[in-house]
């Protein structure tokens, strides 16, 4: 008994996701979502390369070696994720953004510290910092495992848009052919 009131009410919580929440413009509303989230994802990981350069603790070519890196891991692993993930599209696409995301917070809790920080000359002649550092060494001792999540999440973000233009759009173009100039015209508009 307790298993068919189980069954029933799945069968009637699925029946409410497909006919209300699952639907194909509300799919596409969420892909857009999600390819504007790791574009700014992947433009705050260069952001914070460059900033990591600006205090000194790495050098600027970094930030070009790791573009270079993302769009050869792109290039080269873009197409496996591609063909991979064509059967199981939803799937694919739903783990590539979780795994981008959790690289990007975990990049975001990193803490950061300044080398220098900016001071400002108050009128009586002393001088006020925005940020007081407890260390006294001007070593920042997170710069390597900061770098390499940074790395890892730049190379997840150009694979996450990969799978959004792979998985998320041919599942739109599937379900709704008609509009598929549409759908590709709305996230041009995106990026």
């Amino acid at each position: 008994m307790t298993g068919c009131v189980f069954v029933t009410a799945y069968k009637k919580l699925w029946y409410f996701l497909r006919t209300y929440i699952l639907t194909v413009p509300r799919f596409d509303l969420f892909l857009q979502g999600a390819l504007l989230i790791v574009v700014l994802l992947e433009t705050n990981v260069y952001l914070l390369l460059r900033r990591n350069a600006g205090t000194g603790f790495l050098r600027s070519i970094n930030e070009d070696w790791v573009k270079l890196g993302s769009a050869g891991a792109e290039f080269i692993l873009g197409a496996a994720l591609g063909w991979w993930g064509r059967t199981w599209r939803n799937l694919a696409l739903s783990g590539c953004l979780g795994i981008t995301a959790a690289s990007g917070l975990i990049v975001l809790a990193f803490p950061y510290e300044e080398s220098h920080p900016l001071a400002v000359e108050l009128c009586g002649g002393g001088t006020i910092s925005a940020y007081f550092s407890t260390s006294t060494t001007p070593e920042d001792t997170y710069v390597s495992a900061r770098t390499a999540f940074l790395v890892l999440t730049a190379v997840l973000c150009a694979l996450t848009k990969i799978s959004v233009w792979a998985h998320g759009l041919t599942y739109l173009d599937d379900h709704e052919p008609q509009n598929g100039p549409y759908f590709y015209g709305k996230f041009i508009m995106v990026i």
